[in-house]
């Protein structure tokens, strides 16, 4: 319970609807702005979060639920794939970087990493391949 005081034959609540007119006059007004910087700055950390934990997580899995998801692999990327793995193929020494002749070089690559593999693993960690 708050006490009701008049003074001078003032009531207190216009002492206080004073005091906070010096206050917003004195420390308030002279600052707005850089108080409503930081409320953006703040404002879009606490988004950020929001978003980073929640909302991109959310979404994604309710897209991967309904197939809407768009596909990882779009005609241009998987052309630049495929002309990587040519290109891995003729550095390994088992292709010429060509489409034609991409499944007799990835056999041949599958029969290398065999060899290597039962060649034994710390062979080939000493080895150095």
């Amino acid at each position: 319970q708050v006490k009701r005081y008049d003074f001078l034959g003032i009531p207190s609540s216009v002492l206080i609807l004073f005091a906070a007119n010096m206050f917003h006059d004195r420390v308030v007004a002279p600052h707005k702005q850089e108080m409503i910087d930081f409320a953006k700055s703040v404002f879009s950390a606490v988004w950020g979060v929001i978003e980073f934990r929640f909302y991109i997580p959310l979404k994604d899995i309710i897209l991967d639920l309904l197939n809407r998801r768009p596909r990882m692999v779009d005609p241009f990327a998987l052309s630049n794939e495929q002309t990587s793995l040519d290109n891995m193929l003729k550095d390994l020494g088992v292709g010429d970087g060509t489409r034609e002749n991409r499944a007799r070089a990835l056999a041949s690559a599958s029969r290398m990493y065999e060899e290597e593999v039962a060649g034994g693993a710390i062979r080939g960690i000493v080895r150095g391949k």
